[in-house]
């Protein structure tokens, strides 16, 4: 009769088991065991982002890209560098998602044309300044309603969500995922660009109010939703989710003028 397992006794984790199963023998089914596994997570994801979908695209529909990212980062992941897959798998299933919501719910014209001119004015402002335009400021400078500044904000998130911040200086795309090592930037220069690039995003978070970090940091550090995130922070979804986009907004004017001394949009209390 074999003894019931002590306290003492290491119980295998299941994760671990489908990794090392996968390593061995990368088998499609191999494959399918590990993705089944990780699925929770692609779920997390789906479930965050899926407020900024249309009616053109179902939830269905991002679970399959979302899938799809997680494929790929199964495919990429080096457990060498030392990085849990679920951190490394996170930016990458984001980014598959965020790109299928801008295939599938592109800006109009005129909304496109607002954006780069709220993008231009909180720039210029910075460089003036030294900090970035409030709310009032910012819509009064643009001649816009702040009603309707706080919609386009909403529906602008999939454009100027924080894994598609642009990088100052060279125009590349910076991510989340820049904290983690970068599988396809082994080689030393490449390595000094990207610490380079994080400093900088440090320093310009840091320089936030903390209100907006803390909403930055809910939402893509602890990967809360903005309902949950409003929760915590006893305000409305629709204001977290117009707090979210006017600070994202600031950031990339921080990034693309280096002028990390300022600080972010930070609009007044309201539910």
């Amino acid at each position: 009769m074999t003894p019931p397992p002590s306290e003492t006794d290491t119980v295998p984790d299941t994760g671990e088991a489908l990794w090392a199963a996968f390593r061995a023998e990368p088998s499609e089914e191999s494959l399918v065991a590990l993705m089944d596994h990780h699925i929770p997570l692609v779920r997390r994801v789906v479930r965050q982002m899926a407020i900024y979908r249309s009616a053109t695209i179902d939830l269905e529909d991002l679970m399959q890209h979302a899938l799809m990212g997680l494929w790929t980062a199964i495919g990429r992941f080096d457990e060498t560098r030392g990085v849990p897959f679920e951190a490394y798998a996170m930016p990458r299933i984001r980014g598959a998602v965020h790109d299928a919501l801008r295939r599938h719910d592109p800006l109009t014209r005129t909304e496109r044309d607002l954006l780069k001119k709220l993008n231009q004015i909180t720039q210029d402002h910075l460089q003036e300044c030294h900090e970035a335009p409030d709310e009032d400021t910012l819509a009064g400078l643009a001649g816009l309603e702040i009603g309707r500044m706080r919609r386009l904000m909403v529906r602008a998130q999939p454009w100027i969500s924080l894994d598609a911040l642009m990088e100052a200086g060279n125009g590349s795309v910076g991510s989340l995922a820049d904290r983690l090592p970068d599988d396809r930037a082994p080689d030393p220069r490449q390595e000094t660009i990207r610490r380079e690039r994080i400093a900088r995003f440090r320093t310009a978070f840091k320089r936030l109010p903390v209100r907006q970090q803390k909403i930055l940091y809910l939402y893509y550090f602890e990967d809360l939703t903005l309902k949950e995130v409003g929760a915590i922070m006893d305000l409305s979804e629709a204001r977290i989710c117009q707090l979210h986009a006017a600070t994202l907004l600031a950031l990339k004017a921080m990034l693309t003028t280096g002028a990390n001394r300022s600080a972010a949009p930070d609009g007044k209390e309201s539910s």
